[in-house]
């Protein structure tokens, strides 16, 4: 048996060849699956980020909707509180022989009236400004919730185009060009 050298450079070189396209054809394949794994995640986080902040939207409306509830709740009852404070006071004045329906007594009790009626007042107005806070809160949730649904869209197709682009410049380098190079 006679030993070409020749003939055994070029088979050992074929070999290689052969081996670095192959190695080069399942470095493409497991960069587009990397990609195409990384993009379906990237999708599916940012659905679950839009559904939590859709559902804490509702939270914080539901939360302002019953600020304004429990404030008119308490502003009312600061309003029977005070109804039965002047009561008492009436009662108390006529017991002590001051005429209630005299100027000096009309004038406490108005005074005592509109002390209630302005803490009734405060009560109703932090209710709602407490309420504004929390519907503003919402509509910031709905907001990122929007840009999270299309963050769902966009961000895969930009990591699939960048994917896209990393294998094309990689597989130029493996496939040989219109005159036989690689």
């Amino acid at each position: 048996m006679c030993f070409d050298p020749v003939t055994a450079i070029a088979g050992i070189s074929a070999a290689v060849s052969s081996m670095g396209t192959t190695l080069g054809t399942i470095g493409t394949i497991a960069s587009i699956g990397g990609g195409a794994i990384s993009a379906y995640a990237q999708m599916q986080n940012s659905k679950a980020e839009a559904a939590a902040a859709t559902r804490t939207a509702a939270a914080q409306d539901e939360a302002a909707r019953k600020s304004i509830e429990q404030g008119e709740q308490e502003s009312d009852r600061q309003r029977r509180v005070g109804a039965q404070l002047q009561s008492e006071n009436k009662a108390a004045m006529a017991a002590n022989g001051v005429d209630v329906t005299g100027a000096q007594a009309l004038d406490v009790l108005d005074d005592q009236r509109f002390m209630v009626e302005a803490d009734a007042f405060t009560i109703r107005e932090n209710a709602r400004s407490s309420a504004g806070n929390l519907s503003q809160a919402a509509a910031n949730s709905r907001a990122s919730a929007s840009s999270a649904k299309s963050n769902a869209f966009f961000a895969p197709v930009g990591t699939l185009l960048s994917t896209a682009a990393k294998v094309g410049d990689k597989y130029k380098s493996w496939v040989p060009n219109a005159q036989g190079a690689y």
